[in-house]
């Protein structure tokens, strides 16, 4: 029993450490330059302590309401704006 636990951890610690070397040797994915699903919304890169991040700006934030699809640089001008909090 005790050299069947053995054998069974293993083989799970060679294929932690197999699929570590994998994931070593695999090239990194490249970024899609638009979205798939909105190619007009621009996407735009940071850099923060050394790792660059992505993210994108789309909307008007919490108050503003937009047409769907109308993402330019007036969109949030032409927003209908509302407070919830007045009557």
């Amino acid at each position: 029993m005790s050299l069947f636990l053995v054998a069974f951890v293993a083989v799970g610690i060679g294929l932690w450490r197999v699929s570590f070397a994998v994931e070593a040797v695999r090239p990194a994915p490249e970024a899609p330059r638009a979205l798939s699903w909105e190619p007009e919304i621009p996407i735009a890169y940071v850099d923060v302590d050394g790792v660059k991040l992505r993210y994108i700006r789309a909307g008007c934030g919490w108050f503003g309401v937009t047409t769907i699809g109308q993402h330019s640089k007036n969109a949030c001008a032409s927003a209908v704006w509302f407070n919830p909090l007045q009557q």
